[in-house]
């Protein structure tokens, strides 16, 4: 670990591994000055172009936003530095917060978390990378399709069915769509663990790692996703997180209808890859955090009517109900 370090100006004290999904390992590195980095580590040499994308994203927008992320830090260039075997790492400034994940969801925290999202949405706005855009994997909900193999690893065969069910809808009412959406490069990971929170306000986004170039109204899909989860009244906390978004950037009725299709399919994207990591005993408590809520929102979900459900994003954005 000291090893990759060295290339960087500063004096380690403590080292400590962070949890990871997958791609990179990740270490919270404290200096002698009390300052605090994260160094992330990627043994794939095919990355560093998409890394050095993302980079040069983030630091491009990191002015314009009322919260941090993991940009290079005031007059301070942070580079990628490759090594001899190929990998590479990036050392990025470590933002403090309490993670959403940990917190109450009040709804005025709700509310700032779909304002947040609608500044980030908005700064990435006009944004184009040739190497983002051409970038095509299973985390990106619009290719949700490519885990349609995962679900052999899923061993219920009732939830099986389920999961297909719901790639089902996806592939009959949303590809037909997609060509007819707004596209930008967004975020595309939103889930609760990456937002660090003060109160009732979002202070941070952390892990670009999946950034896409994808369909706008996927971006807030992917948050509703997780922070419906284990809620006794999802749609309630749904509509704060829209509410909040339409205040600066609205989405329009046609992106806010496909959210009934969307939403559970990024769900049966957790459930099929969780599923594959513990067949293939990979499985971590941070790996499979979310998979029992996330089954128990896909067995509601098919529960509720299809209107009822678009017509409650439609109000929340304060348009006229479909009958």
């Amino acid at each position: 670990m000291k090893e990759l370090l060295k290339h960087y100006d500063l004096e380690p004290t403590e080292i400590t591994k962070l949890e990871g999904y997958y791609g990179s390992l990740n270490y919270h590195v404290k200096d002698k000055d009390n300052n605090h980095y994260v160094l992330k580590h990627y043994s794939d040499p095919s990355e560093l172009a998409l890394v050095q994308a993302e980079s040069e994203i983030l630091n491009t927008i990191s002015g314009k936003l009322p919260f941090k992320i993991p940009a290079n830090s005031p007059g301070k260039q942070i580079s990628v530095h490759q090594y001899a075997d190929k990998s590479f790492s990036r050392l990025l400034p470590y933002i403090k917060g309490s993670l959403l994940s940990k917190v109450n969801h009040s709804p005025g925290l709700l509310y700032n978390f779909g304002k947040s999202i609608a500044e980030l949405d908005r700064s990435l706005e006009g944004i184009r990378n040739a190497e983002i855009e051409s970038r095509k994997f299973a985390w990106d909900l619009q290719f949700c399709l490519l885990n349609k193999p995962k679900i052999k690893y899923i061993t219920d065969p009732s939830k099986a069915k389920l999961v297909e069910y719901y790639f089902d809808l996806f592939e009959h009412f949303v590809l037909p769509e997609l060509a007819n959406l707004r596209y930008s490069i967004i975020h595309n990971d939103l889930n609760d663990y990456n937002i660090l929170t003060d109160g009732n306000k979002i202070t941070g986004v952390i892990d670009f790692g999946d950034i896409a170039y994808a369909p706008l109204i996927n971006e807030i899909a992917i948050a509703l996703a997780y922070i419906m989860l284990g809620k006794e009244k999802p749609f309630e906390t749904a509509n704060q997180v829209i509410r909040g978004y339409q205040t600066l950037y609205p989405l329009n009725k046609e992106e806010l209808k496909l959210l009934y299709y969307l939403i559970p399919a990024r769900i049966c994207t957790s459930v099929c890859n969780s599923a594959e990591f513990k067949a293939k005993g990979k499985d971590t408590e941070y790996i499979l955090v979310n998979e029992k809520p996330a089954w128990a929102l896909l067995e509601k979900w098919i529960s509720y009517n299809p209107v009822m459900v678009k017509n409650q994003f439609l109000k929340a954005a304060c348009y006229p109900l479909i009958n």
